[in-house]
């Protein structure tokens, strides 16, 4: 990709210009959720993340993390596809990459996987958004 990947942990960056920084912060003070959020944000963009990679990458099993998860009402499913909607707005509004740079950036395999994710978040195609004239 021509267009540099943002750091999930970008030192000196104000969370209005980073959005993987946003979407951390959006933990309050839970530390848990802080280091799950950074952890999915630093794996996502391989395109080769699951749960097992994140819960080491946190050095906890998968079980505790699942149970930490539980107690927040949550799971890893929905942060990861949090993340990646956020994102997909802010990336599409952005107007420095293109769609399928999005896609794999955002750790879909193709477009169209990103695109029929990102109808079901948000009633359209990425497509039809990025050229919204109020989202320019």
């Amino acid at each position: 990709l021509d267009f540099g990947l943002i750091q999930a942990n970008s030192e000196g960056m104000s969370a209005e210009s980073n959005p993987w920084q946003r979407y951390i912060d959006k933990a309050g003070g839970d530390e848990f959720l802080n280091g799950l959020r950074q952890s999915i944000a630093r794996i996502l963009p391989t395109g080769d993340m699951t749960i097992d990679m994140v819960a080491q990458d946190l050095g906890i099993s998968k079980r505790t993390m699942q149970r930490r998860l539980s107690e927040r009402q949550t799971n890893f499913k929905e942060l990861v596809q949090d993340l990646r909607s956020q994102l997909a707005l802010h990336f599409l509004t952005d107007n420095k990459m293109g769609i399928t740079s999005i896609a794999f950036v955002l750790g879909y395999s193709d477009s169209s996987s990103f695109s029929n994710a990102f109808k079901s978040w948000y009633g359209c195609a990425p497509s039809k958004y990025k050229l919204a004239p109020i989202h320019r």
